[in-house]
């Protein structure tokens, strides 16, 4: 009975071992691959010039069959002139391309939900990028469309868009043990990531917002901040005041009373505001509303863009109409605002 248990234990355990998955199975024996890196988002494009000065063989690979991946996952992209079955020295590929981010971080995170910044990498900047081809058709590729025809259609008259900044002129090592400085904990906790440094002021923060549609739903704003201790001071029993102003520091639309370490997050649904107050530079106040020091984590806030549907799809592609809106903050932030729809396929971040 007991060589019959170890039998099946075994088998068991085999079966396990082999089912296991570990995030190369996107990489082919024998296929080649060409790596790249981009820092910051945006719309790329890779001609024939770029391909053959780097030794890829376009004159013998058919275009439909080009993949390109980011972390093991294949991108979608627009292959000019494939239909034909030959990279033409006319053609090129383009693709919506975006800088590293830290969602790979997570797991690091003894608890995961306790990531403090998925928009800043602890390591690195760049994604690494690879482009490869086999035999087989891609089902990854984007088809031309072009339809100026519009007569007849409803457009909306307003999207949500959402604007991010990330910080990293300081490092945080994370909220600590027993809120004792002396007391780090070895692996990766709330708060520990990079930030925009310490600061004990209630000061403003200019957000790009151009085009904002006024005839829209309120805006929002999410924010986080890591307070950092100081027993020295306190003023109704909290040494933190952290709060968020719009247009006037007067104007306060939320605050949080705390003490020592901790992490103060208000979601999109705690602070909204009437679009009204924002303009194509709107200004936010945040940080010590009383005492003491603390670095912001990030914000977020939606605005909205005026539309504008009678653009050709074409026309929209040039990477100048999706620029990458980076503003000054803290650790990092995000803006949603109304913008036209044509404009997903730029790859920007749309919410309803």
């Amino acid at each position: 009975m007991k060589q019959f248990s170890l039998l099946i234990t075994f088998v068991i355990c085999s079966f396990y071992s082999f089912s296991q998955t570990y995030g190369n199975e996107w990489i082919k024996d024998g296929q080649s691959y060409y790596k790249f890196k981009i820092g910051s988002d945006g719309l790329y494009r890779i001609d024939y010039n770029t391909l053959n000065n780097v030794g890829v063989p376009v004159a013998s690979i058919d275009p439909r069959n080009i993949d390109i991946y980011l972390n093991g996952s294949e991108v979608k992209i627009f292959v000019s002139g494939e239909l034909d079955g030959k990279f033409d020295a006319s053609d090129f590929i383009e693709f919506v391309g975006k800088k590293n981010d830290g969602s790979l971080d997570r797991a690091l995170y003894s608890n995961p939900s306790e990531h403090t910044n998925p928009y800043e990498s602890l390591y690195a900047d760049s994604s690494v990028y690879f482009l490869t081809w086999d035999a087989t058709t891609s089902d990854n590729h984007i088809e031309s469309y072009n339809d100026p025809n519009f007569v007849g259609k409803n457009k909306d008259d307003y999207f949500f868009h959402t604007v991010i900044t990330s910080y990293k002129n300081d490092y945080f090592e994370g909220i600590p043990s027993n809120n004792n400085l002396e007391q780090q904990y070895s692996e990766y906790v709330l708060g520990e990531g990079f930030t925009g440094g310490r600061d004990n002021t209630f000061r403003a923060y200019d957000v790009n917002t151009p085009g904002v549609y006024l005839g829209g739903p309120n805006g929002a704003l999410e924010v986080l901040a890591i307070s950092r201790n100081n027993p020295a001071e306190s003023h109704n029993g909290f040494n933190h005041s952290f709060g968020v102003a719009i247009k006037d520091p007067n104007d306060l639309l939320k605050a949080s009373e705390h003490n020592g370490y901790a992490a103060i997050k208000f979601e999109f649904a705690d602070i909204t505001f009437a679009t009204s107050k924002m303009s194509d530079v709107t200004r936010f106040f945040m940080g010590e509303t009383d005492v003491t020091n603390r670095p912001l984590s990030y914000h977020t806030i939606p605005c909205g863009k005026v539309p504008c549907h009678d653009i050709p799809y074409r026309d929209m592609y040039p990477a100048t109409i999706c620029p990458a809106i980076i503003f000054p903050a803290v650790m990092f932030a995000a803006i949603m605002h109304p913008q036209v729809h044509q404009m997903e396929t730029c790859g920007l971040i749309l919410q309803n």
